[in-house]
């Protein structure tokens, strides 16, 4: 080989293992700019959840956080829920104790501490060991304090139940309660924050949000459904709404543990008579003759649960009626109605799948 053909081969691998040599250093610098993948991420068992999502410990981005209030953790959501039956057998806690906490409700209520008022008062109450009066007393307050704390405007600090979120580019209502992980309906939010149309909410604009789910327990014999709130983080229920209802007749109403159905909450439902009714088996769309539903024709739709067979299909629910004097007896052909004012407001409270409705007698 030549000498000058020589020196430009050598000088052509100096200039090779050179260039490799800046080329591999270049990629450790890229591979140590990543950020070290999660273990978790996409583990359900290591709380990941589904690939591509954050775990349910941590808030999405945007949400509104603040030192005196942060997120609970959703403490009792594996366990049965326990809903508040009147009547029944009374807590351990002496009447003296339960008494004396019913008090102190009522001092701190007087006191603008309305949380901690709500608190005691739900105890007290689902105590089953107040007086009758003082029961009665407590019902009224707990429901002027879920005026206040809940359904207005007002979020007070250290409230479990409620805080403020800020909308994101891009946010969507009922995508934004997904992602918090709610499980309170956007007509809920809406309602509470005078949203007429979710589609204007801005970027920058700040929301009450509201922790559910809520949960009903309905009493035939006296026509009253109680509507209660889960307090996320305790599992404590708390007394929200009394509303008179209408129920089947005949018994037919039948009792147990429900939950709302997904897929069978709707307005402008179309209606069928069961088959225990004498009634010809036409469907009955809203807005037709003879439609039963009441005025937007709201429907939400129950399925048994906790040794309870009925199945989504059976056709048994909560609905609204076109005669509000048949609330308060025993009229309906199985299923529980409310007048159009109580039916909007429930409706926005139930939440498919979370939500549960206990039937007694």
């Amino acid at each position: 080989m030549a000498r000058g053909t020589q020196n430009r081969f050598v000088v052509t691998l100096i200039v090779l293992a050179v260039v490799g040599l800046v080329a591999f250093g270049l990629l450790r610098q890229r591979s140590s700019d990543k950020p070290p993948a999660s273990p978790d991420a996409g583990d359900p068992l290591a709380g990941g959840g589904a690939p591509g999502r954050a775990p349910r410990s941590n808030p999405p981005a945007g949400t509104a956080t603040t030192a005196t209030a942060p997120a609970p953790p959703e403490t009792g959501y594996e366990k049965p829920v326990q809903l508040p039956l009147e009547g029944a057998a009374g807590s351990a806690a002496s009447a003296a104790q339960v008494r004396a906490a019913y008090d102190r409700a009522v001092t701190l209520a007087a006191g603008d501490r309305l949380v901690e008022a709500r608190g005691l008062l739900a105890d007290a109450l689902n105590s089953n060991a107040l007086p009758a009066a003082a029961a009665d007393d407590a019902r009224k307050r707990l429901i002027e304090l879920a005026d206040k704390t809940i359904f207005s405007r007002t979020v007070l600090p250290k409230d479990p139940c409620t805080f403020e979120y800020s909308f994101q580019p891009g946010d969507v209502l009922v995508k934004v309660e997904r992602q918090l992980d709610l499980h309170v309906s956007e007509r809920l939010i809406q309602r509470i924050n005078n949203i007429p149309d979710p589609s204007r909410i801005r970027a920058g604009q700040t929301v009450k949000m509201v922790r559910g789910p809520f949960h009903a327990v309905v009493t035939k014999g006296r026509f009253l459904m109680d509507v209660y709130l889960q307090e996320r983080g305790t599992g404590r229920m708390i007394l929200v709404r009394r509303l008179r209802v209408g129920v089947g007749k005949d018994g037919s109403t039948p009792p147990g543990m429900w939950q709302v159905s997904l897929g069978r909450k709707m307005t402008h439902a179309p209606w069928t008579p069961p088959p225990s009714s004498t009634l010809p088996p036409k469907r009955i769309l809203w807005g037709e003759p003879g439609y039963p539903l009441g005025k937007m024709g709201y429907w939400i739709g129950l399925e048994g649960i906790e040794g309870n067979t009925h199945t989504a299909e059976d056709g048994f629910g909560i609905h609204g009626t076109n005669d509000p004097a048949s609330v308060g007896q025993a009229a309906s052909l199985g299923c529980i109605r409310l007048t159009d004012d109580e039916i909007e407001l429930l409706y926005a409270m139930l939440y498919p799948k979370w939500s549960k409705v206990k039937v007694v007698k």
